[in-house]
C-alpha cells in the first residue's frame, strides 16, 4: 500500500479527472433524491453516476478515437484520457477493440441506464429485463477490455502501481461490483413467485 501511496504524482489531468467525477456523484446523488424515495436511491445513483460517465466521458474517449487519438486530442478534457492511458497505452492510440466495445457501451449501455431509472420511476414491468441486459453488457464489457490483456501479459500496462490501482482496478471494478449485485437483484425479482403466477394468468 506504502508503494502506492509513494508513486501518487498529482497533476492537472489527475485533477481534472478527480473533479469530474465528483460532478458526476453530486449530479447523481440529487438525481437520487428527487427522482426516487424509496430504497432504490442507491441503485438510481449509481445508475446515473453510470449514464453520464457513458455518455460524457467514454462518448468523448469514443469522438477522440475516432477523429483522431486520445493522445493527440486536444482541450482540458482531453489530458482525463490521457492520465487514463498513462495506465493502459491502448486508451492512447484507440486500439480497435477497446474502440469497439467503448461504442456500444456509450450508446447502449448509457442509453439503457436512463430507461432503468424510467423503469423504476414508472414501476415498469420491462425494469428487471432491461437490468440484465445491462449488467451482462457491462460484465462482458469489463472481461473483453481486461482479459486479453491479462492474457497477452499486460504488456500496454504501466508498472507505476497507483496507476494500475487506482485508474484500472478501482474504478473498473465499480462496473464489476455494481452489476453482479443488480443481476442479484433482478434474478430475486424475477424468480419471485408472485411474477411467475402473474405470467401463467396472463
Amino acid at each position: 500500500m506504502q508503494a502506492v501511496l509513494d508513486s501518487i504524482k498529482w497533476t492537472p489531468e489527475l485533477g481534472l479527472g478527480l473533479a469530474e467525477v465528483v460532478v458526476y456523484v453530486a449530479i447523481a446523488g440529487l438525481a437520487a433524491f428527487r427522482l426516487v424515495k424509496t430504497n432504490e436511491r442507491l441503485l438510481v445513483f449509481w445508475l446515473v453516476y453510470n449514464g453520464l460517465t457513458h455518455f460524457l466521458m467514454e462518448g468523448r474517449f469514443v469522438y477522440y478515437s475516432l477523429t483522431t487519438t486520445a493522445e493527440n486530442a486536444t482541450g482540458p478534457l482531453a489530458h482525463v484520457w490521457k492520465e487514463y492511458g498513462a495506465a493502459d497505452v491502448r486508451w492512447l492510440w484507440a486500439e480497435q477493440n477497446i474502440v469497439a466495445m467503448e461504442i456500444v457501451t456509450v450508446l447502449l449501455d448509457g442509453s439503457l441506464c436512463f430507461a432503468i431509472i424510467w423503469a423504476i420511476k414508472t414501476h415498469s414491468p420491462n425494469r428487471h429485463f432491461m437490468q440484465v441486459v445491462l449488467c451482462t453488457c457491462e460484465l462482458y464489457g469489463n472481461w473483453m477490455t481486461f482479459a486479453p490483456e491479462w492474457l497477452s501479459g499486460n504488456k500496454n500496462l504501466t508498472d507505476d502501481p497507483f496507476k494500475v490501482w487506482f485508474h484500472l482496478f478501482f474504478f473498473n471494478f465499480l462496473w464489476v461490483v455494481f452489476p453482479l449485485l443488480m443481476l442479484i437483484q433482478s434474478y430475486k425479482a424475477l424468480s419471485h413467485p408472485k411474477v411467475i403466477q402473474s405470467r401463467k394468468t396472463r
